[in-house]
């Protein structure tokens, strides 16, 4: 019994208002599967991530050269061909995928993870710690303008392309315990070090509550939008809602929600924040957001 690696996908770096990712080749219902992004311009904001995907708390970090977050889904049985994340305005963005599956059907948990901002001009994965015998620790990484050299004992799995790079590196664990941070050699830019212990086992996630599902609507220039919950939302549900802008118009309004908390970037230009306890109302509903004037939200 083992966890195997589905595989990997990765993109070119490229310059626009949306990226997508192919799917893993071969990807089937209850793969865990892990998409690294990284933003290359510093004044750009991710306004949408494709449905049903999530950023994993605590991955989120904007280092000197751009912004990096880590997002994840289980797979369905039915998945697209393709993935998209959307952006304000235009970006340089890469993005990769790294999915894995259990080989006796026992399903795929992360026992632990940790991640950092690093100084130094090499990459390095804090230490995370294994309670189970036998797994991978999969350390991921951004921010680096030349090829990495992986840590002495582990299996590179994508270190790409030009300008700041994605990069993966893996290996087997077959003892419980700590691994201790680890670095790669010959990379010349501070980055984010992303560390996870996977190991087989029920899905949880670590160092945050745990989630249901994720739904996104736009971009588009209107005076109001409407969004449906997520299918499978629970009375006690606790929803954040996140209204992302561009324009000089009114507060938004969400009927029923807390008053937002305004996180304006720069400018005209940045996000509001609503949250709400799931009722059984809200159960199967749609939410409908308004503000004073025609904006790109």
């Amino acid at each position: 019994m083992a966890l195997v690696k589905r595989g990997t996908s990765t993109i070119s770096s490229s310059t626009g208002t949306s990226q997508s990712v192919n799917k893993v080749t071969g990807t089937a219902s209850g793969d865990l599967m892990f998409m690294l992004v990284g933003i290359t311009n510093t004044d750009n904001r991710v306004l949408q991530i494709p449905d049903g995907w999530a950023v994993w708390p605590r991955t989120a970090y904007i280092p000197t050269q751009g912004i990096c977050m880590l997002l994840w889904r289980i797979a369905g049985g039915s998945e697209p061909s393709s993935y998209t994340i959307t952006f304000s305005t235009s970006a340089t963005c890469n993005l990769a995928i790294i999915s894995y599956y259990s080989d006796t059907a026992s399903g795929v948990k992360v026992e632990d993870i940790q991640a950092a901002y690093n100084g130094t001009l090499d990459f390095t994965f804090p230490s995370v710690t294994f309670a189970s015998s036998a797994g991978v620790h999969l350390c991921l990484g951004f921010g680096a303008t030349s090829a990495a050299t992986p840590t002495t004992g582990y299996n590179e799995e994508f270190d790409g392309d030009t300008g700041y790079r994605l990069y993966c590196q893996t290996k087997t664990i077959a003892a419980s315990g700590t691994t201790g941070s680890k670095a790669t050699t010959g990379t010349d830019q501070d980055n984010v070090g992303i560390s996870i212990a996977l190991a087989e086992g029920s899905f949880v996630i670590p160092n945050g509550p745990s989630h249901r599902e994720t739904v996104s609507v736009g971009p588009s220039t209107v005076t109001s939008q409407t969004l449906g919950v997520p299918a499978n939302l629970k009375v006690g549900d606790l929803m954040v809602l996140e209204v992302g802008f561009s324009g000089s118009d009114s507060t938004p309004s969400v009927s029923g929600w807390s008053t937002p908390t305004n996180g304006s970037l720069a400018g005209s230009t940045g996000a509001y924040l609503f949250t709400k306890v799931a009722v059984p109302g809200d159960i199967g509903s749609t939410i409908s957001i308004t503000w004073g004037g025609a904006s790109r939200v």
